[in-house]
């Protein structure tokens, strides 16, 4: 399988919520965490993948010598798309069926969008400082989606499709989406992002 990022020693993650005995699931992006069977991971489709590589060679400007490994799985147990820590180390599982959903739907930005808030959960833990003291993990993980996009560089429409895929997914206890959005677009901008694009 191919690594998305470098592992740093003793990365830790914080946990918020709890599935499968030995799983601990960081941030779930839909409802169902707790039927979550990391038995059923499976290899992700080469779209998906692509996507993947392609962020995390974006943002492996952002921490760079310190970047979490991040592989990513599909799985039909999963909560739509969640970032895990278990005994193998953290990943990325996304259900095969809202990612379609979230294509068809959305488009590829929303797919994009959805992954780098979860890899911005992982980015969080190493500098939880980059974007402030303040906020929650949640907002955190979304002004790293938002720098993320930043270096990216997207289209305009890739880019409204990824913040669409963003509000129409968001975790437990969120906050308000403009709350959220301001986070996005403070990521956006402190990564050299044209604020003004996000409509």
């Amino acid at each position: 399988m191919r690594k998305l990022f470098t592992l740093a020693n003793g990365f830790v993650f914080s946990v918020v919520l709890c599935a499968a005995a030995g799983t601990e699931i960081v941030c779930a992006l839909g409802p169902g965490a707790a039927s979550y069977n990391p038995a059923s991971d499976q290899r992700p489709t080469a779209d998906a993948m692509e996507i993947a590589t392609n962020l995390s060679t974006a943002m492996s400007t952002l921490c760079a010598p310190k970047c979490p490994e991040i592989p990513l799985f599909r799985n039909p147990t999963a909560a739509n798309v969640m970032l895990v820590f278990g005994s193998g180390g953290a990943k990325v599982v996304y259900a095969p069926a809202f990612f379609q959903s979230l294509y068809d739907n959305y488009g590829e930005g929303a797919l994009i969008g959805v992954i780098a808030h979860e890899y911005g959960h992982a980015l969080d833990e190493i500098y939880p400082q980059k974007f402030g003291n303040g906020g929650t993990p949640e907002l955190r993980a979304d002004a790293w989606a938002g720098c993320a996009l930043a270096k990216n560089n997207p289209t305009p429409a890739r880019l409204a499709s990824a913040l669409t895929g963003i509000s129409k997914y968001p975790p437990p206890g969120n906050p308000p989406w403009e709350i959220r959005l301001s986070a996005f677009k403070l990521g956006y901008a402190k990564c050299a992002g044209d604020v003004s694009r996000i409509h």
